[in-house]
């Protein structure tokens, strides 16, 4: 009895690990984005970028987990 309360509170955690690395990881790749699109075409492109990749990020969320997100 134990043993199941427990396996299920390490697959909880490990749930909650693998949404924590999926943020950091799109995080990471969306400021990479960012400063890239700073170097080559500008400010004005990259702040249009950053607003499209949020754009798409919480759309993306919205579709995996059932939630509604408000923009």
């Amino acid at each position: 009895m134990h043993f199941r309360r427990a396996w299920g509170l390490i697959m909880k955690s490990m749930k909650s690990f693998r949404r924590a690395a999926g943020a950091t990881g799109a995080a990471i790749v969306g400021t990479g984005f960012f400063f890239t699109i700073i170097g080559v075409f500008g400010l004005g492109f990259a702040i249009a970028g950053l607003v499209v990749f949020v754009v798409i990020a919480a759309i993306t969320y919205s579709a995996f987990t059932g939630d509604e997100v408000d923009l």
